[in-house]
């Protein structure tokens, strides 16, 4: 998710648009992904998938 921002980081500096590099001061957003990996559904396609972010 953040990773295809960092890869648009100069596109984004274009438009004036901060790079969101972790979930530290968005806590709502941050609380929301850790049900959604702790979550049987969502969780094997989380997985990995942001392995920075994810417990």
């Amino acid at each position: 998710m953040f990773a295809r921002e960092r890869k648009a980081a100069d596109y984004l500096g274009e438009l004036g648009l901060p790079v969101i590099s972790g979930l530290g001061p968005y806590p709502r957003a941050e609380a929301l992904l850790d049900r959604l990996c702790a979550h049987p559904a969502f969780a094997p396609e989380l997985e990995g998938a942001i392995p920075a972010l994810t417990p």
